[in-house]
């Protein structure tokens, strides 16, 4: 039997959202945020961690959400440089330069001390 009406379809559809969650690796609760397919992702600021310098989220950040993904931050350590200049006391040659990191103990003493 032939169609004597004209039909309307109506296409329904729910955009797909995902969580994006930027794992600090210094302690602090992550970044959760949701966005939906096709949103820009907004960095947050740059962690910190003590004695460390933030280099950068791996995987590598998408501009735009497309699916659920966790990022986590990676660290180096900090390198200082003492210099010793004119110091009798020691070798003659402190005029080089050496170089090392500090490493923080995190453990909490127990308390009160008396």
């Amino acid at each position: 039997m032939p169609a004597t009406n004209d039909l309307v379809f109506e296409a329904q559809y729910e955009i797909q959202s995902f969580k994006i969650i930027f794992d600090k690796k210094n302690g602090e609760s992550p970044v959760v945020d949701t966005y939906n397919y096709g949103e820009k992702i907004i960095l947050p600021s740059d962690p910190e961690l003590k004695g460390n310098n933030f280099i950068k989220w791996l995987p590598d950040v998408e501009n735009f959400a497309t699916k659920a993904e966790t990022y986590v931050a990676q660290y180096e350590p900090r390198i200082y440089t003492l210099t010793f200049i004119g110091c009798t006391s020691f070798e003659e040659n402190f005029d080089d330069k050496v170089e090392f990191s500090v490493t923080y103990d995190t453990t909490t003493p127990d308390y009160p001390i008396e």
